[in-house]
């Protein structure tokens, strides 16, 4: 990475540590803000729920994809992701089968349950100006753990290649009686 110009936000200095797979990045001087363009997605929302528009340049993110074994491959994740350069880190709350308008999507249905899940993911993601390609782990929450394979099988239409760090959790009941998934997931760029 070469060293900020004097006189850029981003001159301030810059206090990186880790803590497994994710970055913690600190800028002093917290008024001063870096904001970055990304080809395709112009706009974020700010906290107050305003739209504003990505500005400066694009920045390199090195990840580093950590898989100890192999068996995982097979189920479809990856043991941990080791993040470098990250600018942000985008935490997603838990995205339901729920449209657009508010409505449950999928009633008895798993599979356009978890489509609709990974559909609002990516608009989620956009809107914070990343894509699916950014996400490094994923939780699913799952109302019958039988269907895991099937999740896998969809998310996997969803993430192609190397696939993000992942937890699967057997629950009893979700937020709505309808729901049988729910994924959280965390970006970086």
């Amino acid at each position: 990475m070469a060293p900020p110009t004097a006189g850029h936000p981003s001159s301030c200095s810059r206090q990186t540590s880790f803590t497994g797979w994710l970055v913690i990045a600190t800028q002093p001087h917290a008024s001063q803000e870096t904001v970055i363009t990304l080809p395709g997605y112009a706009r974020a929302r700010r906290p107050g729920g305003s739209k504003s528009q990505f500005r400066g340049r694009a920045r390199h993110v090195d990840k580093l994809q950590v898989n100890p074994w192999t068996w995982q491959d097979a189920a479809g994740f990856s043991q941990a992701w080791r993040v470098e350069g990250a600018h942000s880190i985008v935490f997603v709350s838990g995205q339901a089968p729920i449209s657009a308008d508010g409505q449950p999507v999928g009633e008895g249905d798993f599979e356009a349950q978890v489509r609709q899940v990974f559909h609002n993911l990516r608009i989620v993601l956009q809107e914070a100006g990343m894509d699916l390609d950014s996400v490094v782990k994923l939780t699913v929450f799952l109302t019958e753990m039988s269907l895991l394979r099937d999740y896998t099988r969809i998310k996997g239409e969803f993430f192609t290649g190397e696939q993000p760090a992942s937890t699967a959790l057997g629950v009893t009941a979700l937020a709505r009686p309808e729901m049988m998934v729910e994924v959280e997931a965390v970006a970086v760029f």
